[in-house]
Order: C-alpha cells, then structure tokens, then sequence
C-alpha cells in the first residue's frame, strides 16, 4: 500500500490517494481533473470519503463523480452542510482569503455544493483490499467532522488537529465543548505513534498535535 498527497492552491488543501492493487481511495479530492493526476490507465477508484463538509474540502467532488463515477462517502452529520452555503462556509470565501494561513486562496474550479451517496456511522469498519478503515466521528472543527484510522497506523483527520495550530472551533457547526470532551479523549486513547495525515500542512506524528 501506498499513500500519495496533493497540495491543492485553494487554502492549500491536502489531497490523499491510498493505493493498493490498482485501487484507489480518494480522501478530500480538490485537486481540478486539467492537472492530469487523476487519469492513471488501469486504476480503479473505489470511492472518495470527506473527512468534513467544508467547501475547500470538496470542491472537485462533482467534477470527478461526473468524470469517473466515483461514489462519495462522508459522515453522517454532514449531510446538510455539504450543500448548504453557510454550514459549509461557500458564502465566505472572499473573506477568509485573508486570514486563512493556508495556500493562495484560489482555485482552478469550484462547486462548493455536493452531495453523499453513502452516509459513514459513527465507528463504523470498511473493507478495503485487505485494510481497514475505521470510522470516527470527531467534532470539533465543524459538526460533521469525521477522522478515518486506517490499520491503526495512518489518521485522516481533515482540519480535527494540525501540528503547528490549534483546531478552529468557532465555525458553522463548530463546538469547543465537542472537541474536548469527545474528540480529544479518543485522540489520547490512541497509540501516540501513529502518523497523522492533516487537511493542511505536513503529516506528523500524533504524540506532536498542537495542544492549548
């Protein structure tokens, strides 16, 4: 198995391929189809997860479901906001391009609105070509915030917890009191070791998030 990452220019969000045997899952796709990244010849794309409902997140979802067919998945407290503007912040764009620390702020395409074909529960086990992908719901930075433990080695966390900043909890959605009292107890109760794979910046490890 292998993990590749792609570093869109939209609030430089990370992109991550998780390849085994010719398959393909896809975690938080904003990367445009035009770079070319997508058309590997005999490759199958199983389908995507959203890590969370935030437009920067999932901005090239529709383009690739028409391109390839890909279902989506995400959890299931992000139903609404993966089309409402103000839950998934689309309405704030211009905005946040001047405070987010993250990319230049632009995009080679945007449709800040999706849809799930498949809603995740909460702890729920997938089977992927002999992994595992845990599913938890992590709230915090937004409401339906989700991380996916891959073999209890690899977390996708999306923006849950970062390195060097610490998680933004006063978004649509977001809580304070859900961070610390259900999403930081499960992060302890993890082997400290693990590599965490963030929404932004570099993968670190998980005994090094940034802790207030």
């Amino acid at each position: 198995m292998t993990i590749e990452r792609t570093i869109s220019p939209l609030f430089a969000v990370n992109t991550y391929w998780v390849i085994e045997n010719e398959h393909i899952i896809l975690i938080d796709p904003v990367a445009p189809l035009k770079n070319g990244k997508y058309n590997h010849t005999n490759i199958t794309y199983d389908f995507i997860i959203l890590t969370h409902e935030h437009y920067d997140h999932i901005c090239c979802v529709n383009e690739l479901k028409t391109e390839y067919r890909i279902p989506v998945f995400s959890g299931e407290k992000a139903k609404d906001g993966l089309t409402d503007p103000a839950v998934n912040m689309s309405q704030y764009v211009e905005f946040l391009k001047q405070y987010i620390p993250f990319g230049t702020g632009e995009a080679d395409s945007c449709d800040y609105s999706c849809q799930a074909d498949r809603f995740l529960k909460n702890e729920e086990v997938i089977e992927w070509q002999g992994h595992e992908l845990f599913i938890k719901e992590t709230p915090g930075h937004s409401q339906g915030s989700i991380c996916i433990l891959l073999d209890d080695r690899y977390l996708f966390c999306g923006d849950t917890i970062f390195k060097e900043y610490p998680t933004a909890t006063r978004m649509p959605g977001g809580s304070t009191k859900a961070f610390r009292t259900i999403t930081e107890p499960w992060l302890d109760s993890l082997p400290q070791g693990i590599i965490v794979n963030p929404g932004h910046n570099e993968p670190f490890v998980l005994r090094d998030r940034y802790r207030v």
